[in-house]
């Protein structure tokens, strides 16, 4: 259930596509333009029956990369150890690149059903909160299910670099990615330190290799 709730969250990262790299755009406005091609590609691609697991592993992937701010990301997972462990620099990229491969990797082996994909019809900003080079922009995704629509609350939190903003955590009903491993990377660094969880994070990430490469012998 963890998993599918991280993985279920890059799939509302994915409508938000790609950050501005041109004039100036609110971070409301980058999402709600953007959300809308993003559904639009999905129904027209699940209407002509090309919208297979391997086509959206290919999409979500190469659509991920531009949006995570990954160093952002990295350092408010680490809280109050930030502090403690942020000027090490060398010590912080390692973690960085390798948190960066284990997200990658869980979206990789727990890819939600494309009818996950199919149902969704539309993204709807409600609120945009903008404070120096950070904002939070909350919106409503419209999902439709056997003619039932329900709505899912969705949070997105960016920090701006220049005229480029980038998406350093989401959450759903409260339920973000960087608090969801926070506690986590708390535990292992008070025990342990931060050589340890980068280890931990990169053992965890070839064991769902493994799993992956055993499914697709298996299937």
């Amino acid at each position: 259930m963890h998993q599918r709730r991280i993985v279920l969250l890059f799939l509302f990262l994915f409508l938000a596509t790609a950050p501005s790299r041109g004039a100036e755009t609110s971070p409301g406005a980058i999402i709600e333009q953007n959300a809308a091609k993003a559904v639009a590609a999905i129904q027209k691609r699940s209407q002509h029956s090309s919208l297979d697991v391997g086509a959206i592993r290919t999409i979500f992937i190469e659509t991920m990369e531009p949006l995570f701010d990954y160093r952002e990301m990295t350092l408010r997972t680490l809280g109050r150890y930030a502090r403690k462990y942020g000027k090490d620099r060398k010590g912080i990229e390692e973690l960085t690149g390798v948190f960066r491969e284990f997200l990658r990797q869980l979206f990789r082996t727990t890819l939600l059903p494309k009818t996950e994909f199919e149902h969704l019809k539309e993204v709807r900003v409600t609120d945009e909160l903008i404070k120096g080079r950070y904002a939070r922009v909350k919106t409503q995704s419209i999902v439709e299910t056997s003619g039932e629509t329900s709505v899912l609350d969705v949070n997105y939190m960016l920090v701006r670099h220049g005229k480029t903003w980038q998406i350093y955590d989401m959450e759903i009903d409260g339920y973000g990615i960087v608090g969801s491993y926070r506690s986590q990377f708390a535990s292992v660094l008070k025990n342990h330190g931060l050589k340890d969880l980068i280890q931990r994070l990169r053992e965890k990430t070839a064991e769902m290799k493994r799993e992956e490469t055993s499914k697709k012998k298996t299937s």
